[in-house]
């Protein structure tokens, strides 16, 4: 799977979309895929994290659905929407894991950004 997925990132096909609008972005979430998504968010070829599907779901969106921890925070790193809404006008805080885990990344943020304070005042 990743000589076809290296072959796509030489040929730019990151962001193709297939006939649900759906990205590779997307195929990794639905399976948990935390390796190959951080691969497409750092290859620089695929530039939207918040792609829509014609459900209007995000990668965010199906990693929640899927109940994929990691994968939650993996995307939340890298700035995926929160608020984003689907075809259900419901946004991702009807799914009790992405709210567990935006909690849990918040604090994850406040703890390193009070350790770089203290890093930098003592260090």
């Amino acid at each position: 799977m990743e000589s076809a997925l290296f072959k796509a990132v030489q040929k730019n096909l990151l962001g193709v979309k297939d006939r649900h609008g759906c990205t590779p972005l997307h195929y990794a979430a639905i399976k948990g895929n935390t390796e190959i998504v951080n691969l497409l968010l750092t290859s620089g070829k695929n530039k939207n994290i918040d792609d829509r599907n014609i459900w209007r779901k995000t990668a965010l969106h199906i990693a929640a659905e899927y109940g994929h921890g990691d994968l939650i925070n993996l995307l939340l790193s890298y700035g995926a929407a929160i608020n984003a809404l689907d075809n259900m006008t419901m946004g991702l805080s009807r799914f009790p894991s992405l709210r567990e885990q935006k909690r849990q990344h918040m604090k994850g943020q406040m703890l390193l950004a009070k350790q770089n304070r203290f890093k930098s005042m003592w260090g």
